[in-house]
């Protein structure tokens, strides 16, 4: 369960003085569960943890902690493998859950392998052939960008909370 954060460059002037300073941005997926660990295409099923993904989020507490002591903003599926990764990752008293952070609803094919899939379709992947009942990427990436758009709220809303001279 890799954490994965994304960094902009060092702070920097731009136009008319400006300065723009990095925003970092972490994902992190959720713990392991028996349909990951099995390779089983995971949407809205609610599956929990397993023993490893238990493990795997308890192991990403003291990095974001170090890395990350006061975020700004902490979003969560609503789904439990979603929302005891955080909780266990030591950020679920702070996280919000929102819906538009669920995984990709694989419609037909929500609990099947990619072999199982390409039994019945073959040559599927997700991106060509897309899921029968499923989200198309396109939905799946509006949702995506809902999700940016709140996350860059939300550090402009702090930035300007913190800037010199302000109330807060």
């Amino acid at each position: 369960m890799p954490a994965m954060t994304f960094r902009a460059p060092a702070c920097g002037r731009a136009g008319a003085g400006a300065v723009v300073c990095p925003v970092r941005i972490w994902l992190v997926r959720h713990g392991q569960t028996e349909w990951s660990r099995r390779g089983r295409h995971t949407g809205h099923t609610d599956v929990p943890l397993i023993p490893a993904g238990v493990a795997q989020a308890e192991s990403l507490r003291a990095r974001l902690a170090a890395e990350v002591p006061d975020p700004a903003l902490v979003l969560t599926s609503p789904l439990v493998r979603a929302t005891e990764t955080c909780r266990l990752a030591g950020l679920g008293g702070r996280a919000e859950r929102v819906d538009d952070l669920r995984e990709w609803d694989y419609g037909d094919y929500e609990g099947l392998t990619t072999p199982e899939i390409r039994e019945q379709c073959p040559g599927w992947t997700l991106w060509t052939r897309g899921v029968p009942g499923g989200e198309t990427a396109a939905a799946v990436g509006r949702r995506a960008d809902e999700v940016l758009g709140r996350a860059r709220a939300s550090f402009r809303n702090r930035r300007r909370r913190r800037a010199p001279g302000s109330s807060s």
